[in-house]
């Protein structure tokens, strides 16, 4: 299977269950196997700093040691165990590596206080509001050394991957040396930052990577060069039209790159909460997220549609009885859709002018031509109607009449999905 038709599930382990250990997630695995999940994303699992910690149980970015396990989640063994776990089910696991700073009273100042950035001969960061944390040098060629050396520990037991925190903000070669030593056959996330920050951390002098110069290093990065719009557009302070152009100039400026194709994670909102329940924009907008090109990636309690934001500084599980349960089987159904070889030779990709309101779009594929259908502010244009695929239901329909909801076309009869 291609990597662009693969989908990455993410999960913040403490406020996973109930009671927010590797243990609950172990037992849980069967059902995220059934939903379709391919990679099994792990937010930071280390030790928390104390030292300005916020809230109560404070921030997993906030990392104390990197060779060790937090205590509340579990220990080595249950580690050993999820993953072994996980890859008899046909499950990859990668975890969140978090390399531009660590905890304000982290092993690693004692270690080597050397390693750290400091202003006025105090340790402190360059940028952000990150009051719990200190940078490291990441430029020095020790650092480097130490930092591939946690991630060679890691692919010792097992992970298949890493998700790197703010990578753009890391020199690129630390990952260049990581990719040489642990090779190609592990999976390298970037989060490369969103316009709006990278902006602001230009006008600080500071290091940014962009999007382009972190392939091929990175198998995939983050789609926050268009996430950030839809935002605005979703609380009524841009037009979609802006949306579709950033998608439009993220395929003509990246060709065959992979992007995730996230609506929410951790640091985002929920993105049912944009939307009244039932409201079909809401199942429309994720459709297209797992059709467009790019990477689907589920944040847990996605699949249910939860709305509740989910605390990074305090113990607050997920509550499934809050979402809609009938949403399982729709993400289980576009997950097992973009499996299809159809959605990993995309071509000629162009959005459709006659439907202005919407993220229709019209492709090539393996010798076919396509169109997606999916209006998000009315219903679809008439000129739109004939035989389809409605990807909701799976189901194969004729439209006969305007609708809301959102369909996959092939334009040669002959040629079926």
């Amino acid at each position: 299977m291609e990597l662009a038709n693969k989908t990455i599930y993410q999960v913040f382990v403490r406020n996973y269950s109930p009671k927010g250990d590797l243990r609950s997630l172990d037992a849980d695995l069967e059902r995220i196997k059934d939903l379709g999940i391919d990679i099994l994303y792990l937010m930071p699992i280390h030790p928390i700093g104390e030292n300005g910690r916020k809230g109560t149980y404070g921030s997993p970015y906030s990392v104390r040691d990197y060779y060790e396990i937090s205590p509340d989640l579990g220990n080595k063994e249950d580690f050993l165990q999820l993953i072994d776990h996980a890859h008899e089910l046909g499950l990859q696991v990668i975890m969140d590596m978090v390399f531009n700073h660590t905890a304000r009273d982290s092993v690693l100042l004692d270690e080597h206080p050397e390693f750290y950035y400091r202003e006025n001969g105090q340790i402190g960061n360059r940028v952000g509001d990150w009051s719990d944390v200190c940078d490291l040098e990441t430029g020095r060629e020790d650092v480097q050394d130490y930092l591939v050396d946690v991630l060679a520990y890691w692919r010792g037991l097992g992970i298949d991957g890493f998700r790197f925190d703010v990578a753009s903000l890391i020199p690129l070669s630390l990952f260049e040396k990581a990719r040489k030593r642990l090779g190609n056959d592990i999976f390298f996330l970037s989060e490369s930052i969103d316009p709006d920050f990278a902006r602001y951390v230009a006008t600080l002098g500071l290091h940014n990577t962009d999007d382009k110069n972190l392939y091929p290093t990175f198998d995939a990065t983050y789609n926050y060069n268009w996430f950030r719009d839809l935002e605005r557009y979703l609380r009524g302070e841009m037009p979609l039209s802006g949306v579709k152009q950033d998608l439009m100039d993220q395929v003509a400026s990246l060709p065959g790159r992979i992007k995730i194709s996230a609506l929410e994670n951790h640091d985002t909102h929920r993105i049912a909460s944009y939307f009244d329940k039932g409201d079909q924009r809401l199942w429309n907008l994720i459709a297209f997220s797992f059709v467009f090109p790019g990477m689907p990636f589920v944040y847990a309690g996605e699949e249910y549609l939860i709305s509740k934001d989910v605390p990074l500084f305090e113990k607050d599980p997920i509550d499934k009885n809050m979402g809609d349960m009938h949403a399982f089987s729709f993400f289980k159904k576009l997950i097992a859709l973009k499996k299809n070889p159809l959605f990993s030779a995309m071509e000629s990709i162009r959005f459709i002018e006659s439907d202005p309101d919407g993220f229709s779009f019209a492709f090539s594929s393996l010798g076919k031509h396509y169109y997606f259908h999916c209006p998000m502010q009315g219903t679809l244009p008439s000129c739109f109607l004939g035989e389809a695929v409605d990807l909701i239901s799976g189901e194969r329909v004729m439209l006969n009449e305007p609708s809301d909801r959102c369909y996959l076309v092939c334009l040669e009869k002959e040629n079926r999905l």
